[in-house]
């Protein structure tokens, strides 16, 4: 599975939309949870690539900030809608969690570039699809960061 060089820019947080920027980590975390929350569990986005509704259900967000210890990573929470609606589609492959693989087979790649407080990140975003072909997203991760451009 290849990743485009550049995937294009879809989202820019200024890194004080929860809380303000140096506010602890464990702050953080809690008002990102609150945000993910109010603004997006429960609710579905449609990726524009693929055209697939894509599920934020529970599971995924609580994943997502439990796996987030860096400061930025809980940051670009709010940006998680955005980024799946514009995000491109790398490719899929068979799930490897022998808990999930009976219901959920298939785990989607997705990315984009996120701009932070003037970084740019590339972001990897996951979405799993269940047997049936619910789509839901699972966690995200930020591979890498360079300058953003002027």
């Amino acid at each position: 599975m290849s990743e485009p060089a550049t995937p294009p820019l879809f989202a820019v947080l200024i890194g004080d939309e929860l809380v303000a920027a140096h506010a602890p980590i464990d702050v953080l975390q809690r008002e990102a949870l609150a945000h993910a929350r109010t603004h997006f569990q429960g609710r579905t986005v449609v990726n524009v690539a693929t055209g697939w509704p894509i599920a934020f259900g529970r599971r995924g967000v609580n994943k997502t900030l439990n796996h987030a210890a860096r400061r930025e990573h809980v940051q670009s929470v709010p940006a998680l809608p955005a980024l799946l609606v514009h995000a491109d589609w790398i490719g899929k492959e068979a799930n490897r969690d022998p808990d999930e693989i009976r219901n959920v087979p298939w785990v989607h790649t997705f990315a984009a570039v996120l701009v932070l407080a003037g970084i740019a990140y590339r972001v990897r975003l996951i979405v799993k699809e269940t047997n049936v072909g619910y789509r839901f997203y699972d966690h995200d991760m930020i591979e890498h960061k360079e300058p953003a451009d002027p």
